[in-house]
């Protein structure tokens, strides 16, 4: 009788144990948690603005550069036919005849310089493509008169296209002194003809490349000032 007793015992106690461990939860975990700073949408810092739209622009012979060789030869002209799809009237019409010797640079009006006086983030421009492989660049000077050469890259693609060039941080920006103010200037749009080969032809005689140019613009934000009183 005892033994059975003891065996009921040891019996009950087993079932208690094992029931226990199977409904034993987990430790928990002792480190602190750490919740992700909380970081405000871009939206809410940076915007875009408009720098030039060239609905209210027009360009001179002195405004132009053109390395020409032999018989090249270029045409420039705002143009009003199919704009860019944004809220546009007016764009800048490019087309040269020649090689990649034969370079363009077309230089903003002094009165009509693109100026950004925000921080800017990144600089973009629509252009409308033709499917060569000449290179797109914009000319900036920063605030401290340095200027900067800003690629796009090859135009090797048709049709409208919104290109977009985050700029380094060689570009100087930010103001060292509250009374000095550090703006930026673009001062001339650059496109370097691409090779062009065609069966039958020679590689170096020039040809009509063509693009269009609309709204430059910048995602700019507003700088920080120093709000602190350091006289104390």
């Amino acid at each position: 009788m005892k033994k059975h007793i003891v065996s009921v015992l040891i019996l009950t106690l087993f079932i208690f144990t094992t029931g226990y461990s199977q409904q034993k939860p987990a430790p928990a975990d002792t480190a602190p948690k750490v919740e992700p700073a909380e970081v405000a949408p871009e939206g809410n810092v940076y915007r875009e603005i408009t720098v030039q739209d060239f609905e209210n622009i027009e360009f001179k012979e002195s405004d132009v550069i053109f390395q020409k060789a032999r018989d090249e030869e270029y045409k420039i002209a705002i143009r009003d036919e199919t704009p860019a799809p944004i809220e546009s009237k007016k764009y800048l019409g490019v087309k040269l005849r020649g090689t990649r010797s034969n370079a363009i640079q077309i230089k903003f009006p002094k009165d009509k310089i693109p100026t950004i006086e925000q921080y800017c983030q990144s600089i973009s421009v629509w252009v409308y493509g033709k499917n060569f492989t000449g290179e797109l660049s914009l000319f900036l000077m920063d605030g401290t008169g340095k200027t900067h050469r800003l690629s796009f890259g090859k135009l090797n693609f048709h049709g409208w296209h919104k290109l977009t060039k985050i700029l380094p941080q060689q570009v100087a920006q930010t103001e060292k002194y509250l009374e000095k103010k550090l703006n930026l200037k673009i001062l001339s749009i650059l496109y370097v003809p691409g090779t062009w080969f065609k069966p039958g032809t020679n590689i170096l005689d020039p040809i009509w490349q063509t693009f269009y140019i609309d709204d430059i613009t910048a995602k700019v934000r507003e700088k920080y000032k120093d709000s602190q009183n350091d006289e104390w």
